[in-house]
Order: structure tokens, then C-alpha cells, then sequence
């Protein structure tokens, strides 16, 4: 079979700006093309792992740590909690065979570093804060620079946090050689780690990267559903209350109108009032 571009008819310059990508960057035997080739269609993990929106929901305290460290250092909350399901899926028990441990699957050698200090990351709330603090570190040390947009520094730093920061380094330079922007991750500097150290790096950033839209998409909806569930029991608690209400009135009323129809005073009063009309 053959697999082609759907767009809309109405849409001449994104048709066209397709057409021109395809036909210099994308062309099946040139570098690119190739590469391009390879990460969509020969290794599918983007399609093989549904990401499981309920683990987070099951450890509500991790939340709140990947909000409090991800906003200290100065990152965006859901890019923090999606690099933690990247690396362990929350396991705070999980140890790699390289000692990696933890949510954040960083070093104890790491942690206890001068760049990181913290000693014990036996704990959910010093592990995240500790891997959190080594990407800040790795974000501010190499790729806080005017040649990084802020989204090219998450990326690097990203790659470096699985890779190494010298090995991003080295790749970058192998990017540069061969006509590549070293500044920019994706269709570039990802293309030379994927040929020179696999697919690991590669999808570990481009995981991460979806899992934070796709996270950040799951928490708006989750907002609106609150937000409407309360609407909807605001409106039914109304409605009960109104009922209750009513009927409270009913029950007072109905023995106030027996003993009025039934009290020998009902005549005079008529009488009083006939006479007064």
C-alpha cells in the first residue's frame, strides 16, 4: 500500500510548504529522507505504548512535588511529570542495572554530587527534586545559551539527562560537520543520534515531549469535568431544596387551614368582615 497526505482543499500554501519539505528534506535516499523513514515506520514505539493516565491519579502526593520542584526551577509542571512516567511510570522501587533509582531514575552518585546535594533519594519527594534539580543543572550549564530557542534548551537538556551532556555535545559537533543545525533537536541533531548511538535518546525526548501535551490536555479536561459536575450538583442541590422547601410549606400549612376552618370564631369574622364591606 501507499501512504499519502490528507489536507484540506482550501489550503494552497500548507500543500505547498508540505510539497517543498518533502521534496528537499524528505525524498526517500537522501540522509534525512532515510532517517525520517526509520523513526515512523521501522521502530513504531510511538504507536505500542498507550500512555496510562491513571497511575498518576493513583499517587496524588507526586503531583504535588512535580508542581512545587518543576516551578522552583522553573519548568513546566507537565513536561516534569511526563519525564517521570518516561523513566520509571512513577516506581519509586524501580532500580535500572546501571543503579539508576527511583521515580527519576538518577544516580545516588548523581544526587550526592556538588551539582545536585541531596544524599538520600530513597524518598518520592527527594528523588523528583533531585532529578529535577540535575536537569536544572544540565539546562543552565550547556544549553542556556542565545543560540538555543527555549524549547531547543528543554530538548538538549532532555537528551543530555539520558545520554550524558558530552555525548549531546559530541553529536551536535557530528551535526555541524555534515551541514546540520547543532542548535536544533528535531530533523537535525536527533537525526546524527539516532545514527551514531539508536533510537534510545531519540525517542526518549520525542516521548516525553507528547506525553506533556498529552498530560497537560488530560488535566484541562479533567478541570472541566469538575467544573461542570459542580455546575450540575449546584443545580440539583437547588431543585432539592426547592422541592424540600415546598413541601415544608405543604405540612405547615395544612393543619394552620384545619384548625382555622375548624374554629367556632371562622363565622364572626366573616360576619366582621361583611359588615365592614
Amino acid at each position: 500500500g501507499q501512504i499519502g497526505w490528507a489536507i484540506n482543499k482550501n489550503l494552497p500554501k500548507l500543500e505547498a510548504t508540505l510539497n517543498h519539505f518533502i521534496d528537499r528534506y524528505a525524498r526517500p535516499g537522501k540522509f534525512l529522507g532515510n532517517s525520517l523513514f526509520r523513526k515512523y515506520f521501522e521502530n513504531p514505539f510511538w504507536i505500542r505504548k498507550p500512555i496510562n493516565f491513571s497511575l498518576l491519579g493513583e499517587k496524588p502526593c507526586l503531583e504535588y512535588y512535580f508542581e512545587k520542584y518543576a516551578s522552583f526551577y522553573d519548568f513546566d509542571p507537565y513536561l516534569i511529570q511526563a519525564q517521570a512516567y518516561q523513566e520509571s511510570r512513577f516506581r519509586q522501587n524501580l532500580v535500572s542495572p546501571k543503579n539508576a533509582r527511583g521515580i527519576m531514575q538518577i544516580k545516588p552518585s548523581t544526587a550526592r554530587s556538588k551539582i545536585v546535594g541531596i544524599r538520600d533519594i530513597s524518598k518520592p519527594e527527594d528523588n523528583i527534586h533531585a532529578g529535577v534539580r540535575y536537569l536544572a543543572y544540565l539546562h543552565d550549564e550547556y544549553f542556556d545559551k542565545p543560540e538555543y530557542t527555549p524549547d531547543e534548551q528543554m530538548n538538549f537538556s532532555l537528551a543530555a539527562y539520558n545520554a550524558g551532556p558530552g555525548r549531546i555535545r559530541q553529536l551536535q559537533r557530528i551535526a555541524k560537520r555534515k551541514g546540520l543545525d547543532p542548535h536544533k533537536w528535531f530533523y537535525n541533531v536527533e537525526v546524527i543520534a539516532r545514527n551514531e548511538i539508536g533510537h534510545e535518546t531519540v525517542n526518549y525526548v520525542t516521548e516525553i515531549q507528547k506525553r506533556k501535551i498529552a498530560f497537560k490536555l488530560a488535566a484541562d479536561l479533567e478541570r472541566q469535568k469538575r467544573a461542570d459536575r459542580m455546575h450540575q450538583l449546584t443545580q440539583e442541590q437547588i431543585e432539592e431544596i426547592a422541592e424540600a422547601i415546598t413541601e415544608e410549606e405543604k405540612q405547615q400549612q395544612t393543619p394552620l387551614r384545619n384548625l382555622f376552618e375548624n374554629d367556632p370564631s371562622k363565622t364572626l369574622l366573616n360576619q366582621t368582615r361583611g359588615e365592614t364591606l
